[in-house]
């Protein structure tokens, strides 16, 4: 789930993931490639290949290290940002809102800036850096809608959006950060369908997929003249844009002339005023890919699009914890909860043919609820308000369950795949520690907030085997743990977290090895405006008083984990 970053009101605690309702899975379907027309005949309208780099690691990711990788979300801002840690990927939310911007050609210029921070980052510490933007073509984080997907105006508009996205990283990141990029496709969207048991009424949409990926293709390869054309001016005095060409020669030009945020406001002004217009009226390209009109053709058409326009941009789909009846509690159930929330995923996927259809994406991504597992107090970050949330307390069990859920679905997938499995990114992992009663709270040094992952992965030497010096603000602020926490039921904190003898001290990598195990190539930290990531942000990340940087600078000089 993504939160506003400018959000600061407080608000209540979020238990037990992100839905709370249900959903059950469902049987095969067409892959969403119409069968009409293939896409062996079909002619491509740019010169950019659809031809997938088949070169990879040994995880199966292009441009990837082979060691688990490690990244953290940011703003794309050098001048907030630390910009000499070292970090392998980075990740922010695209566009002007960060949910899709429905209805609205997005403003790119937080692709530029994320490029822009990977680039710098590389150039202090010499390794490459992934930019990763989350792109959403449907927005049900906060509720079931169809408009994005009904409204042919959203629908073309959010896929020229997927389709730009792609393209710029395909164009513009390579020579600056050393690798293509990455896109996250479409947060909670399936997870929200399962958990809901929306399937039928998703199973009735008809989507006019074609018609709205014929008129994306018009408006990203031909040429139009830019001079006096209606809403194409940048700048407050409102300069007229002088240029002709293509809508990335349009964006070239404004960037020579203003900065990323005025060029990016200026772009979309004039796509929306004047690209989309000349081109809604066109006759449609036949020669493209026919997509089947409903839910699995649109999908087929994302992964199109972005294979289409970035070739070698990474594209990943995401996945929730609580695709299913109960929301995510059952991960608190015990080992014996794991088949049978996956065997639910499995049918759901399988059903619209996510992994398996004629275009498929190159890995799978999964979150646990982008929140700390608790917020001890409404914390501030050098002046800026945080929002006060979390999700549910994780002992060492539960984060074994995610580990084996993950494995279990990625090699659950293989067959449709073609691959012995899919490889997976943990994402919106909160980045909290368990704070021992040494760490003391500090406005914009140090946040009360606690969590588990970190310690799980990586320990921490300076807690101790009972646990008996943990914060006195953990056990005091979680109190006793209500019934929906299964195998913890009735404990308190410390009691929770020690039920099973874990060591949280330990040094060593047998759970970075599991999650290589679990076919894990990547753990992104942090999430927008909830949780601590690896370095703090004002008014989007918790500060820690660098405890998460100085454990990934450990990680990197003294314990990289090998992929399988």
């Amino acid at each position: 789930m993504r939160s506003n970053y400018k959000q600061i009101t407080k608000t209540l605690a979020i238990t037990g993931g992100l839905f709370l309702s249900a959903c059950n899975g469902g049987g095969s379907a067409n892959n969403g490639q119409n069968t009409s027309v293939t896409s062996g005949t079909a002619a491509p309208t740019t010169a950019v290949s659809t031809q997938r780099n088949t070169a990879s690691t040994s995880a199966g990711i292009n441009e990837w290290p082979n060691y688990l990788a490690m990244g953290t979300i940011s703003q794309g801002l050098t001048s907030s940002e630390p910009i000499s840690q070292k970090i392998d990927a980075i990740f922010t939310y695209n566009g002007a809102n960060g949910n899709g911007d429905p209805g609205l050609i997005e403003t790119p210029y937080k692709i530029y800036n994320m490029i822009n921070m990977a680039k710098t980052i590389k150039q202090n510490t010499g390794y490459s850096v992934n930019p990763n933007i989350v792109e959403y073509q449907w927005q049900l984080s906060g509720g079931w809608n169809t408009e994005d997907v009904l409204n042919q105006d959203y629908l073309v508009k959010h896929l020229f959006n997927l389709a730009f996205l792609a393209s710029t990283l395909q164009t513009d990141a390579y020579a600056a950060t050393g690798t293509h990029g990455t896109i996250l496709l479409n947060p909670d969207l399936l997870g929200f369908i399962g958990n809901t048991q929306r399937e039928a009424d998703i199973d009735a949409l008809n989507i006019q997929v074609n018609g709205a990926v014929s008129q994306v293709s018009c408006m990203m390869t031909e040429s139009f003249n830019f001079n006096n054309a209606p809403g194409c001016t940048y700048n407050w005095d409102k300069q007229p844009i002088t240029t002709t060409g293509t809508v990335k020669d349009l964006i070239n030009w404004l960037k020579g002339k203003t900065d990323n945020y005025s060029a990016g406001q200026a772009f979309s002004n004039c796509v929306e005023s004047y690209v989309i217009k000349q081109c809604a009226s066109k006759t449609a390209n036949n020669q493209l890919p026919q997509f089947t009109s409903n839910f699995n053709g649109w999908i087929q058409a994302q992964n199109y699009l972005v294979h289409n326009y970035g070739p070698q941009v990474n594209l990943g789909w995401h996945m929730n914890i609580s695709a299913t009846p109960g929301g995510g509690w059952w991960v608190h159930e015990g080992k014996n909860a794991v088949t049978p929330y996956v065997n639910q995923v499995l049918s759901l996927l399988n059903h619209y043919s996510v992994f398996s259809g004629t275009y498929k994406p190159d890995f799978i991504y999964f979150d646990r609820y982008g929140a700390d597992d608790y917020a001890g107090s409404l914390a501030d970050n050098a002046g800026q308000t945080l929002v006060q949330n979390q999700a549910t307390l994780y002992n060492d069990q539960d984060w074994d369950n995610f580990l084996q859920m993950t494995k279990q679905i990625s090699e659950g997938l293989a067959s449709g795949f073609g691959k012995p499995y899919v490889p997976v990114m943990l994402w919106q992992i909160p980045a909290a520690h368990i704070q021992t009663n040494a760490e003391k709270i500090e406005s914009g040094i140090n946040a009360a907030e606690e969590g588990s992952a970190p310690d799980y992965f990586f320990g921490d030497p300076a807690l101790n085997s009972s646990l008996n010096n943990i914060a006195d603000w953990i056990n005091q602020g979680v109190g006793t743990l209500n019934s929906k926490y299964g195998l913890c039921a009735g404990l308190t904190a410390s009691q929770c977290l020690t039920l099973n003898n874990f060591n949280w001290g330990h040094s060593d990598n047998g759970k970075l090895q599991a999650a290589a195990d679990a076919h894990v190539f990547s753990i992104l930290w942090g999430a927008g405006g909830f949780a601590t990531a690896v370095w703090a942000i004002p008014g989007v990340s918790f500060p820690d008083n660098g405890w998460m940087a100085n454990t990934l600078n450990n990680y990197y000089t003294n314990r990289k984990q090998p992929l399988n």
